[in-house]
């Protein structure tokens, strides 16, 4: 066996299918969210970087599965591959800013390209095979543990906004229990696989989802109605449009009662 191999027991393969469902539990718990999207036809509050992260993370787990032959974690990562491809598109369809989640998405994916193969490149050029293998999977695990805890921590990308709101609603309650439960799983499965990167992931995501659960808990999940941007005038809380109107309502009465003979 490779020395890049993970020794997997059959309990570890136990755990590590539980982890998988788990994984794609969590990656299911954002179809609530998305059909909630889909039925408003609005983004409303919710943000696509758990989608965008959940792409990028795909991609470099995946590298690195092959690599340690796990095809367990092989499996799974094909999957969440194609249901987070499928949550962002729906996002992307009813979102306003279409173009600038795609230009994000697109250079952080040719930063992950850029990372992942500057440093295999550049040490097995100076180095031998077989360290250059060890260095390869090493490099990529890095990686891979920097993707996978953006993962988990998709949803805090909205956190200052929350705290200044004092409004979760961009926090999707049945994320974070997937988040909670996929990585409590990976957690002993990385433990009982003795892979410090997938562990390290998975302990940043078990902060991830405790945080998100105290958020939920103090602060109410208000969602607006629709995705449209209000103006809201402090000396004035009527609709302007309204107002020019009645004046003009207003103005044409005032001209009947001028230009009106007396009765009688």
């Amino acid at each position: 066996m490779s020395s890049t191999t993970r020794n997997v027991t059959e309990f570890a393969t136990v755990v590590g299918i539980i982890g998988t469902c788990s994984s794609q539990l969590m990656n299911l718990s954002a179809l609530p969210s998305i059909y909630l999207i889909y039925k408003r036809k609005s983004t409303l509050l919710y943000p696509p970087f758990p989608f965008i992260f959940g792409l990028l993370a795909a991609f470099v787990g995946l590298t690195y599965a092959i690599l340690t032959q796990q095809k367990i974690v092989i499996g799974s990562t094909c999957v969440t591959l194609t249901i987070n491809l499928i949550c962002l598109s729906v996002h992307l369809r009813y979102s306003l800013q279409k173009l600038r989640i795609l230009k994000i998405f697109a250079l952080l994916f040719a930063i992950e390209l850029l990372v992942t193969g500057i440093g295999p490149a550049v040490d097995c050029g100076v180095s031998g095979v077989p360290e250059c293998e060890l260095f390869v999977v090493d490099w990529v695990g890095v990686a891979c543990t920097i993707v996978y805890s953006l993962v988990y921590c998709g949803q805090l990308t909205t956190f200052k906004q929350v705290i200044k709101t004092k409004n979760s609603a961009s926090i999707s309650p049945w994320l974070t229990s997937g988040v909670l439960f996929a990585s409590t799983m990976w957690t002993w499965y990385s433990i009982l696989v003795s892979d410090y990167f997938y562990l390290t992931s998975s302990i940043i995501g078990l902060v991830s989802a405790s945080t998100q659960i105290f958020l939920l808990l103090k602060y109410p999940s208000l969602q607006p109605p629709v995705n449209v941007q209000t103006v809201h005038n402090p000396t004035n809380n009527t609709n302007p449009v309204c107002d020019q109107g009645q004046q003009i309502e207003d103005k044409r009465e005032n001209d009947i009662m001028v230009t009106e003979p007396p009765k009688g």
